[in-house]
């Protein structure tokens, strides 16, 4: 019963991704965590896989091995293994936590958000080896805040840093890319004094690692830029916007999800600054790339579609506008609860342009 809900679920998930690993989110998916709670897009960014793979691929496949393991462990020798005490590479926990990872990967937060539970409290309960009840609580911390349950995510993040730094230090990488979570917490919060002590703390860090000055300062740099165009400080944020787009374009090329990512959020800076004309050029390249990684109509191009509602506006295509702008409603009513913050963001949008929507 169990495999098969799995599945049935996993066989929903329509999406395609072109240059796509598992760990690479977008939506900001940071998946792929070391045994220290960091992951790998957290530490250094996305990296740039070598071919193109299906996310429904990925999906099926990976969510069906990874049910066949946790149904088999609970039966026979695996049962065993299970029990057999901390650090096992295949136990319940890391199961569950993987598969959380894979739904998350895929923007399915109700059932991430219920694996990704089961799983802490397995660690808990099952005398799970630190790292993993580490990993466990920074997973929940960022599922957390990418669904807008903030105090929930700041909870389980200080726990994990606190964890963190009694298992390694205080001044390791990982603590870093811990805070930068963390920073983002905060920044959703409102509490912008909050995130940048988070953030310069974690800037400190990484500085005393030689050789991750790229890559390691990379996602960083983002968040700054993001703290900065929350706090108002346009200019400033469009400086640190725009030498990090560099770094991500040299690094991963201009077809890359990441880089079409960052691309709309330096689109959005640009309608507030009323340069219409370039937040559409980035808008419309970052669409491009994103409607073949996950499809036309699927609900990570909401961002694009409410800048791209934002330029028509500007121009009085009110129709253009309003279809840009039930387009969101209807991709964010498909699939995110209404608390979710992107689907706040819509209503919030669709006010803000004068456009009534159908409810």
């Amino acid at each position: 019963m169990y495999m098969t809900s799995t599945c049935a679920v996993a066989g929903n998930c329509g999406v395609r991704v072109r240059n796509y690993r598992l760990h690479n989110r977008q939506s900001g998916s940071n998946l792929n965590r070391s045994a220290t709670g960091a992951t790998d897009f957290d530490r250094f960014g996305p990296r740039k896989p070598p071919r193109h793979i299906s996310l429904i691929w990925v999906k099926n496949v990976v969510t069906l091995a990874l049910s066949v393991l946790f149904a088999a462990s609970q039966f026979g020798p695996v049962a065993a293994v299970e029990k057999g005490g901390p650090g096992q590479p295949l136990g319940q926990v890391h199961k569950l936590r993987m598969m959380a990872r894979v739904y998350t990967a895929c923007g399915a937060y109700s059932e991430a958000r219920l694996l990704a539970q089961k799983a802490l409290e397995a660690a808990k309960t099952q005398n799970a080896s630190d790292p993993e009840l580490c990993a466990c609580r920074l997973d929940l911390a960022y599922l957390y805040n990418e669904i807008g349950e903030y105090d929930e995510a700041e909870v389980q993040c200080r726990q994990g840093v606190e964890l963190q730094q009694k298992l390694y230090s205080e001044k390791h990488p990982d603590v870093a890319s811990s805070l930068r979570i963390m920073s983002a917490i905060f920044r959703a919060q409102g509490r912008y004094e909050d995130a940048r002590t988070a953030l310069e703390q974690a800037i400190a860090i990484m500085q005393e690692h030689p050789g991750q000055e790229d890559r390691g300062m990379l996602p960083l740099e983002i968040e700054k830029a993001r703290l900065l165009f929350k706090e108002g400080a346009v200019d400033a944020a469009e400086s640190c916007y725009l030498k990090a787009l560099k770094s991500i374009d040299r690094t991963f090329g201009p077809d890359h999800a990441y880089t079409a990512k960052i691309q709309v959020e330096v689109a959005a800076l640009y309608v507030l600054q009323r340069q219409y004309h370039e937040a559409e050029r980035l808008v419309l390249a970052a669409m491009q790339v994103q409607e073949k990684v996950y499809g036309p109509d699927h609900y990570f191009l909401i961002p694009a579609w409410l800048v791209m509602a934002r330029v028509h506006h500007s121009r009085g295509n009110q129709t253009q506008a309003r279809e840009m702008i039930e387009k969101s409603i209807l991709a964010a009513r498909n699939k995110l609860e209404p608390i979710h913050p992107l689907a706040r963001e819509v209503v919030s949008e669709a006010k803000a342009l004068g456009i009534k929507v159908s409810k």
